[in-house]
């Protein structure tokens, strides 16, 4: 019989922590679902109303941006429209170096989808390509055909928004509507001149009455100060999609669900339910990454408190739940963001409450130090996102989430910072 100290079969796992979620497992999001069935609705019938999707990293911006792309694939059925028929075109932008290197991957994410449906309008749309300078058009799709990196001077960003209409005036008869999104916008946010190309891009659309063009475009708070840095009235280009974090009902669901697809399947205590939508603080990609390593330690098919705690931790065989985190985000928010230990100190500070939500007075109580340089500390992490200012509760401050206030307490300390 198997039993709790054994080590982990092997084992379809059915968490995500690394990729956009499968429908199966999109829970929740009734609000931002209704406002993209409203923004679809309207570019099919003219009135393309451009969505921004805003939210902290892992907060489920690609899983949301995913789900729109599935809406628009079944369009017909979802509103009923036998005949409405979507375009759609995902880019990540994070590997595009340049402007120009965004326009191709849209560009040829267009083209593929038309090649991939066996569409009759596959040769007209590759002339169309072939005759516009820069571009090359092979077999594999599209490619710039100009050497040179990043400082070049671009050649086709300045005719994108005319080549996305030319595109559409070819496939317009075939097609009910475009929907373009552009996800991982990190990068593409501190380029310069990256917030005016989109924001004229989208101007010049609607100008020229190309309203079934419809733009998705995910940012996390800090990429939105980028571009609004780079173009103040870049954020009025777009209805604002805000995104937060799951209720408890959700998180229970969505590890229900994934639990239920298990190979094998298997279940979740109560209490395990409990400290996972705890500690994740109801964030999507921590709820995976959590149940991703419960999943791996358990193996009597029931995830309880021990299976949690292992999980966090890790074993010979598992990588932990916390030391994933810190990879991929703890790490950077405790090195990059903040360079002095002092700053580490504070956060240190603020995580040895139980509390969540802590008054400055109570953090200058342990901190013991100037109180004018703290509140200046505290406001830089603040920026930083770092830390969070508590709205409507004046000079209370929280840590992000639960599971970084984890990594403070077990994972670092002044010792290692010596």
């Amino acid at each position: 019989m198997p039993n709790k100290t054994q080590g982990p079969a092997f084992k379809v796992n059915p968490f995500m922590p690394d990729s956009p979620v499968s429908t199966e497992l999109f829970v929740g999001r009734q609000l931002e679902i209704e406002q993209i069935k409203r923004a679809l609705y309207q570019a099919i019938h003219d009135r393309s109303e451009n969505l921004l999707f805003v939210g902290d990293r892992g907060i489920g911006k690609s899983s949301l941006a995913s789900y729109a792309e599935d809406m628009a694939r079944n369009a017909d059925i979802l509103f009923n429209l036998p005949h409405v028929r979507f375009l759609s075109a995902f880019v990540s932008a994070g590997s595009s170096r340049d402007l120009d290197e965004l326009c191709v991957s849209v560009i040829d994410r267009i083209y593929r989808k038309i090649r991939e449906a066996s569409d009759p309008l596959s040769r007209a749309v590759s002339d169309l390509l072939a005759k516009i300078g820069g571009l090359s058009v092979d077999l594999l799709g599209l490619k710039l055909a100009i050497s040179g990196g990043p400082g070049r001077s671009e050649v086709i960003a300045p005719k994108f928004t005319s080549l996305l209409e030319a595109l559409w005036d070819k496939i317009k008869d075939s097609y009910s509507a475009l929907l373009i999104i552009i996800d991982e916008t990190e990068h593409l946010a501190r380029l310069r001149n990256a917030a005016a190309f989109l924001k004229s891009c989208l101007e010049q659309l609607n100008h020229d009455k190309y309203r079934k063009i419809l733009f998705v475009v995910t940012v996390s708070p800090s990429a939105l100060t980028d571009f609004t840095e780079d173009h103040p009235s870049f954020p009025r280009g777009f209805t604002h999609v805000d995104i937060s974090s799951l209720s408890e009902a959700e998180s229970n669901e969505l590890i229900t669900r994934a639990l239920g697809r298990a190979v094998p399947p298997s279940k979740a205590r109560p209490e395990f339910l409990q400290w996972v939508y705890h500690y994740s603080t109801g964030i999507p990609s921590f709820i995976h990454e959590l149940g991703r390593a419960a999943f791996d330690v358990d193996s009597d098919g029931v995830l309880d408190r021990e299976d949690f705690r292992k999980g966090v931790l890790g074993t010979d065989a598992v990588k932990g739940a916390l030391a994933s985190l810190e990879d991929k985000h703890f790490r950077q928010r405790y090195t990059q963001k903040i360079l002095s230990n002092e700053y580490r100190k504070i956060l240190r500070t603020i995580a040895s409450f139980d509390e969540d939500v802590v008054p400055v007075s109570e953090i200058l109580k342990k901190y013991k130090g100037d109180e004018k340089k703290l509140r200046a500390y505290i406001s830089i992490m603040v920026k930083r996102g770092v830390l969070e200012k508590v709205e409507d509760q004046l000079g209370q401050y929280r840590l992000p989430d639960r599971m970084f206030k984890v990594f403070l307490r077990l994972r670092v300390g002044p010792k290692k910072e010596q």
